[in-house]
């Protein structure tokens, strides 16, 4: 099976060739060809798929805003004129929870896409993620295809510069550099899964005939921030951490992707667990740090 990999050194796209070796790679990034610029062709692939795009964390959605949804647009046009030139057999689009309203208080399933406005802080992305699931609604029928949204994905790999680090590779790296001020209440609750458990989730939608439909990538559980701080805590061994108690800052209070549609279409496997989860992803970020020192 030949797959045409974009986006392959990002921070999802990087884990996914490990995982079925036998398959026929062709692995993109922004050296290969730029999304923003490229118009030539690619050969015949069975499968295309995108983890390409211009995202960041908070800091980097209140830096750039519109640019967020230009340069996406501009990528997924030229994806949605590969796809069309090299006529696959499937095309699957990696999306995020930014794409679902931000006033959802409880488990979010697939059906909740439209049903309400964005929240301010990922708003753009939010317009990026749902033109591109729009585009997808678009292709000839002969092409099938899969919008996979991914719930807040952790692990080795991690971005950890402060503009595009998340909430976990934010977290580690605060703490390991000296820093235990933490915003908001620590009540709020997130859907963590770990980067490889992502990974096999879309490897087994290769695997499948296409559903053409959308579809949430998730634990399925909920942890609090205060409990999701206590694993990073330990391992990062510290041990005074400081709450600003400003409820303001906390965010959506519950977002959680409801994965029944995930677990009933590719199957269940057991999930690596956050302790563990934790330990990994701060051994990689302590060992990126003292490799850069």
């Amino acid at each position: 099976m030949k797959i045409l990999l974009l986006g392959a050194t990002g921070y999802v796209g990087a884990s996914l060739a490990a995982l079925r070796p036998h398959w026929e790679w062709t692995l993109c990034n922004s050296t290969t060809f730029d999304l923003l610029n490229f118009t030539g062709e690619i050969d015949y692939h069975d499968i295309i798929i995108n983890c390409a795009g211009w995202y960041g964390g908070l800091p980097f959605n209140k830096m750039h805003r519109e640019q967020i949804m230009v340069k996406n647009a501009q990528m997924f046009a030229t994806v949605d004129r590969i796809t069309r030139q090299v006529k696959p057999k499937k095309v699957i689009s990696i999306g995020s929870g930014c794409v679902y309203p931000g006033n959802l208080k409880d488990n979010i399933t697939e059906e909740q896409i439209g049903t309400g406005p964005y929240h301010d802080s990922v708003k753009y992305s939010g317009v990026a993620k749902k033109l591109e699931l729009d585009l997808l609604h678009q292709l000839p029928d002969t092409i099938g295809w899969e919008f996979l949204i991914l719930c807040n994905v952790y692990g080795p790999g991690e971005h950890t510069s402060p503009e595009k680090s998340h909430v976990v590779g934010g977290l580690i790296q605060k703490f390991l550099s000296g820093n235990a001020t933490l915003l908001g209440t620590g009540t709020g609750i997130r859907d963590f899964f770990y980067i490889k458990d992502a990974a096999e989730a879309i490897c087994r939608f290769v695997e499948i005939p296409a559903t053409n439909s959308h579809t949430n990538i998730s634990s399925g559980k909920g942890t609090t921030i205060k409990d999701l701080v206590k694993p990073i805590a330990k391992y990062t061994n510290t041990t005074e951490l400081k709450w600003s108690n400003n409820p303001s800052e906390d965010g959506v209070p519950i977002k959680i992707l409801d994965n029944k549609k995930m677990q009933s279409t590719i199957g269940t496997w057991s999930y690596c667990g956050l302790d563990l989860g934790i330990k990994n992803t701060v051994d990689y970020i302590r060992g990126t740090i003292n490799t850069v020192s």
